[in-house]
């Protein structure tokens, strides 16, 4: 009997401290036009932003969660080179509707000059406060697509 009451002792704890894992990063974005308009909103225990990751001064989010719903925002990528708070105009954005294996929609803009560029129009704005982090973006894809949002990282891991 006792160790069937540990057990469900111990099966409590973990449940427990899964639930109280913090969050890392929150996203909240609107989409206008394409296939999956609306808003979404996702946010993770795992991962944040990064400055340096690609390259000198850069900063970056990549936050996903791999279990969503077809219907749900999945992921969202954004690197920037030269991050700053009134904004840039050389960034990638990428949002993705459904889970990383399952995609419903992608939106992409890519206006960075290394890359394949997927064309695209405006700005990303960093506000970098030291150990969080907001990113803010106003971007419309090639085809017309409209996106709106935000990052906000409750972390950022500097290299």
């Amino acid at each position: 009997m006792k160790r069937i009451v540990a057990a469900a002792l111990l099966s409590v704890t973990v449940a427990a401290a899964a639930q109280a894992q913090a969050v890392t990063a929150v996203a909240h974005v609107i989409i206008t036009g394409g296939p999956t308009p609306g808003t979404y909103d996702l946010s993770v225990t795992r991962n944040g932003c990064s400055s340096g990751a690609t390259g000198r001064g850069s900063f970056g989010t990549q936050i996903s969660d791999m279990k969503v719903a077809p219907t749900a925002m999945g992921s969202v990528q954004i690197i920037v080179p030269t991050p700053s708070a009134s904004g840039s105009s050389v960034f990638e954005v990428l949002v993705r509707i459904g889970s990383l294996l399952k995609k419903t929609a992608e939106f992409e803009v890519n206006n960075l000059p290394a890359a394949k560029p997927t064309g695209g129009s405006g700005s990303v704005k960093v506000t970098d406060a030291g150990a969080t982090a907001r990113l803010a973006f106003d971007v419309t894809t090639k085809d017309g697509t409209h996106l709106v949002g935000t990052v906000d990282c409750k972390s950022v891991i500097r290299m």
